[in-house]
């Protein structure tokens, strides 16, 4: 039987796999614990939990902006097309940045600063009066809504292969 609790990190690339010896009755003194963990040691549940929370950031702002196309709310249009102004392009840019591997984060930050770019696309054509272009960018199959599904795809996708 373990009488301490230790643990030591072995670098792997981007994740790291944490070893941890733990104290209890049903171990023996040669059984381990492999706790995979992401590059700067969060666990699954963890990392699941930022990407809901990043989910939930990116859906709480479409519905804002699409309260304020409806009159329902107020909305800065000043920073309507900023990645970094928004909870999730917030998290992306740091907590994001150190859960997620590189090539999924480019993807993902790609995807979302197309999703701020056709928002912004949106307040220019009403701005303009093109209004059957607005509201096509925002019906159920327009471009803005396909956006925040890739975004979304992405994000779950990357849920699914946490850690």
């Amino acid at each position: 039987m373990i009488s301490q609790n230790f643990a030591f990190v072995v670098p792997a690339g981007r994740e790291a796999h944490v070893i941890r010896l733990v104290k209890q009755d049903f171990l023996d003194q040669d059984d381990v614990l492999i706790v995979r963990t992401t590059k700067d040691g969060k666990g699954e549940m963890e990392m699941k939990n930022e990407i809901d929370e990043a989910l939930n950031a990116h859906s709480a702002w479409k519905q804002q902006f699409k309260d304020f196309l409806n009159g329902r709310a107020t909305f800065d249009l000043a920073t309507v097309d900023a990645t970094d102004h928004c909870r999730f392009g917030t998290w992306l840019d740091n907590e994001g940045y150190r859960m997620v591997p590189s090539e999924i984060h480019s993807e993902i930050r790609s995807v979302h600063k197309e999703f701020h770019q056709i928002a912004a696309e949106i307040i220019q054509k009403i701005k303009d009066e093109r209004f059957a272009e607005a509201r096509e960018d925002i019906s159920q199959n327009g471009a803005l809504n396909q956006a925040s599904l890739r975004l979304t795809d992405l994000l779950m996708n990357l849920s699914l292969r946490a850690p």
